[in-house]
């Protein structure tokens, strides 16, 4: 009996509902890239159907309101770019709740100053020299944010790092869960840090033992030298 082969499964025959899924953990530059190395994703209809699967049901519609239409009526990847931009400023911009998630406040300043960059419209009038060094020279201390929002917030032991309060107030702030897990999608490296959870407990008890090392090693010193008082010879001199 001849056995009939089973379809391949490709990710042309995939439906599309599972596509859509799958492309949302690329960000706008992953895609355009698919997008020229790949004729089946090289597709209008495709990328626009993606771009308001991300805004519908990937971030918040409260996030992504207010993004313009294309003319032609569809969205492109440059529609997602700009969604991705618009989310982490939003994101970034909402008010601290009492418990969440801690965020680098340095993280959170250099962001917001690189997407101010990035966001700057076109002059219409034209700069001078001076003008434009300045320009240049500004732009060029502009990077983009670090991977992980946390990097410098965390310990050798990859928890949140031990500070005072207002350290802790100057240094990180919280964010919502939902504000949490839209910037853990744009930014997978960043090292989730739950309020509930404190601060390094690892840490803790290494101070701690450290303390008590100094105290005991203090102590010591007191009685080495209490002992040449104690010796019975001279005592007699008092």
């Amino acid at each position: 009996m001849s056995s009939i082969a089973e379809p391949s499964i490709t990710l042309q025959t995939i439906p599309r509902e599972v596509q859509l899924h799958l492309l949302t953990y690329l960000r706008a530059y992953d895609l355009s890239a698919v997008q020229q190395t790949c004729r089946f994703y090289n597709d209008p209809d495709l990328i626009d159907s993606l771009v308001q699967y991300v805004a519908d049901q990937v971030y918040s519609p409260q996030y992504t309101k207010d993004i313009v239409k294309s003319e032609k009526g569809k969205y492109s990847l440059g529609h997602l770019r700009n969604i991705e931009l618009t989310v982490v400023t939003r994101v970034l911009s909402l008010p601290e709740p009492k418990q969440g998630f801690y965020v680098s406040k340095a993280w959170i300043k250099k962001t917001l100053l690189w997407l101010e960059t990035v966001n700057e419209p076109p002059r219409k009038k034209r700069l001078n020299k001076k003008q434009q060094r300045q320009r240049e020279r500004r732009l060029s201390e502009v990077s983009p944010p670090w991977p992980n929002a946390n990097s410098d917030i965390l310990c050798c032991h990859q928890n949140l790092q031990r500070c005072g309060a207002k350290a802790a107030r100057s240094r990180r702030r919280l964010m919502d869960k939902q504000a949490w897990k839209i910037l853990k999608k744009l930014y997978p490296d960043s090292t989730q840090l739950e309020s509930v959870g404190g601060e390094c407990l690892q840490c803790l008890m290494e101070t701690e033992t450290l303390r008590k090392n100094e105290h005991d090693r203090l102590e010591h010193e007191k009685l080495e030298r209490k002992q040449p008082l104690s010796h019975p010879l001279v005592r007699r001199f008092y």
